[in-house]
């Protein structure tokens, strides 16, 4: 397994740090619940991302054919739910505090499955970076290794909404949080429809 460092570990701390799914829910859930309420999410996106990797990185060839056959139903249904992320994140009219959202494992983990970016980091991952051949348990073991970067990252924004929760205790404070949350998620769906999205 051959791995241009520099450029490697630039793209996945762009790609990590940046806005998306996973972040913007653990911004959200770490706000209204707190961070530890929001660990079962966290570690749920860790496995689900885990997940992709190995089947990237296993199937390779005949993945990257199918998934460049179909990319415009991916970036279709991918975008459809991430707008119905920012929907729900806006719904709340009068700003008030809710109770916390459900942060389960499985919706960690599912979310992964339906996430343009986590879709197109792994393809990208091992069609630029990850080259020459590998056996089987080296694509393992990167494929749970390198996603404690994501927990890392994920955790960082989950820390960021329960640390803002005092100050955004006003309700019309929260519903601009949670309006800018939404309008990021917006932009992430035109840059998925507009552009190759990393």
């Amino acid at each position: 397994m051959d791995i241009d460092w520099a450029p490697f570990l630039s793209f996945v701390f762009v790609a990590h740090i940046t806005p998306g799914p996973n972040n913007l829910n653990a911004a959200a859930m770490g706000l209204e619940g707190g961070y530890k309420r929001t660990v079962p999410f966290i570690f749920g996106v860790y496995l689900g991302l885990s997940i992709l990797l190995v089947l990237t990185g296993l199937l390779k060839m005949a993945m990257s054919g199918f998934f460049y056959r179909n990319i415009l139903i991916f970036k279709i249904a991918g975008s459809a739910y991430l707008l119905w992320l920012a929907f729900s994140m806006v719904r709340n009219k009068d700003g008030k505090q809710r109770p916390a959202p459900r942060a389960s494992i499985l919706k960690g983990l599912t979310l992964q499955f339906v996430n343009p970016k986590a879709l197109f980091f792994c393809m990208t991952l091992y069609a630029l970076f990850v080259t020459g051949s590998y056996k089987w348990y080296q694509t393992v073991i990167f494929s749970f290794t390198l996603p404690l970067a994501t927990y890392f990252f994920v955790s960082l924004w989950a820390f960021t909404g329960a640390f803002l929760s005092k100050y955004l205790e006003k309700p019309l404070h929260r519903k601009i949080f949670f309006i800018v949350m939404a309008l990021l998620l917006v932009y992430t769906v035109a840059a998925i429809l507009t552009k190759e999205f990393v």
